[in-house]
């Protein structure tokens, strides 16, 4: 088993006999101790919160049906659900779409080099 070594300057306990990996604290740039949770992450989990509670409201008030028709089919569905609906079919084809234009890309330079 090959052991991973850290990319940022390592400062070892005081303790003798203690394993580098667990007694070792991570030393910034500036020379201060990392406490090991970055602050980032609790703006991040701040955004995820606040983005999930859009979502909840906007299903609340958007309780309304609405029926959607094609040929001679028609489905009626709580706006929120197909709002949710065409964004999931969005992503499919948007991801569809991307990688064919990026197997087009590269047919295109495998032919040209």
């Amino acid at each position: 088993m090959t052991e991973i070594r850290p990319q940022i300057p390592l400062r070892k306990h005081n303790l003798r006999n203690c394993h580098p990996r667990h007694c070792a604290q991570a030393v910034n740039a500036s020379g201060r101790f990392n406490s090991g949770v970055s602050d980032m992450r609790y703006v991040y989990m701040a955004l995820i919160a606040a983005l999930a509670g859009l979502v909840v409201l906007f299903k609340v008030q958007n309780f309304e049906s609405a029926t959607v028709s094609l040929f001679s089919m028609s489905v009626t569905l709580p706006v929120s659900m197909l709002v949710l609906l065409i964004y999931v079919l969005g992503m499919f084809t948007g991801g569809f779409v991307l990688a064919l234009v990026r197997t087009w890309i590269r047919g295109a330079s495998a032919r040209s080099s």
